[in-house]
């Protein structure tokens, strides 16, 4: 098609609008900034808005590429949001990283209240979680109910504490006791 296009040589420094956006002689972009010094530098405030339109929108991903061990490039993390439910007004913070199947996985949020929830290996369950509004922590327990709220590993077992490598104590669960 046939469209506008311009060229910058190394030896000249493209200024719009005097200091909004410049694009120096290394091909360094700055916005906000007249000596950026990266390949974007942005002095101010970024948004980053969904394109659809309506109610209950997250924003767009910001991707994060490396390459692999070959040499090709690929998507290794990701950060996005997502609207917190029941308050439109809110937000959670997602972050992901890749797994070797090439899958993003969810490994930790923190929501509209500022919970903090970090997620195990499927990225599909909470294994720790930082209750804002009580002040509590859990472990394997996605609501505590408690100050510290563990739970059992599923083999019994709450904890593990160590002295040395051959000096071990696993703290089990013998009797139910219901109650407060």
């Amino acid at each position: 098609g046939h469209g506008t296009s311009f060229d910058i040589s190394t030896n000249e420094i493209l200024k719009i609008n005097q200091d909004m956006l410049v694009i120096d002689t290394n091909g360094n972009i700055g916005i906000g900034t007249t000596t950026p010094l990266e390949v974007l530098d942005v002095c101010g405030n970024i948004s980053l808005l969904k394109s659809e339109s309506g109610n209950s929108k997250g924003s767009f991903d910001i991707l994060f590429n490396g390459t692999t061990s070959t040499g090709s490039d690929t998507p290794q993390a990701k950060i996005n949001s997502t609207v917190y439910p029941n308050n439109t007004n809110a937000g959670t913070l997602n972050f992901y990283t890749e797994n070797p199947l090439n899958n993003f996985i969810k490994r930790m949020d923190i929501d509209g209240v500022g919970n903090i929830g970090f997620y195990n290996l499927s990225g599909l369950n909470k294994s720790f979680i930082w209750d804002a509004s009580n002040q509590y922590i859990g472990i394997n327990k996605s609501t505590p109910e408690r100050t510290l709220h563990v739970s059992s590993d599923g083999a019994g077992y709450v904890s593990r504490f160590e002295r040395t490598s051959t000096l071990q104590y696993d703290i089990g669960i013998d009797n139910l006791v219901t109650g407060d």
